[in-house]
């Protein structure tokens, strides 16, 4: 049956109903080999969690975002650690909320600190105490991962002064709020 799955085309492959893609061994996902990407959502979700974790690496640096996005949080604990240290920047940008806290430890210290910079804000602050302690400082010594400080600087030009006067107000209470809710404090000036 392997060998039948190969011969399939990219439109018989995504017709697959999700269970049937869930009933296939590891061998029949392994043999579509990048393939694999032309599986549409439900098709992803309905993977096994060991399927996932024996795809390929070069199968999976092929999923796109909203295949990754797709991910259970069983299928992203079922990845391997040399499946989360090749995943391409775009699909680590792509992990959920819910997905980031389930990331084991030790996956997340394979990552380089350009993987680490695709993290959005919301994947950092979804990180766990855990988490962010198993991050070396090679990793996150790299320019702006996580900075010291921030200092926002711009101009606004506006036709009425009370329009500008609301503009700074607006961008301070942000600033302020942002500085509150990361535990930090900020110093502001006009």
């Amino acid at each position: 049956l392997s060998a039948s799955i190969i011969t399939l085309s990219s439109v018989q492959l995504a017709a697959l109903q999700a269970n049937l893609v869930a009933a296939m061994t590891t061998d029949q996902i392994f043999a579509m080999t990048t393939d694999i990407q032309g599986l549409n959502t439900a098709q992803i979700v309905a993977l096994t969690t060991l399927q996932v974790k024996n795809l390929g690496t070069n199968q999976l640096s092929t999923l796109t975002t909203a295949q990754i996005a797709a991910l259970s949080s069983d299928q992203v604990v079922a990845l391997t650690t040399d499946q989360i240290g090749n995943l391409k920047t775009a699909q680590i940008a792509a992990l959920t909320t819910v997905q980031i806290p389930v990331i084991e430890t030790a996956d997340l210290a394979v990552l380089s600190s350009t993987q680490l910079m695709s993290l959005t804000t919301a994947q950092m602050a979804a990180l766990t105490t855990d988490q962010w302690a198993s991050l070396v400082t090679s990793q996150t010594s790299v320019f702006n991962v996580i900075p010291d400080f921030v200092k926002l600087i711009g101009t606004v030009r506006t036709f009425r002064p009370e329009t500008r006067d609301l503009a700074e107000q607006r961008i301070r209470e942000l600033v302020e709020g942002i500085a509150r809710a990361m535990g930090s404090s900020c110093v502001s000036s006009s």
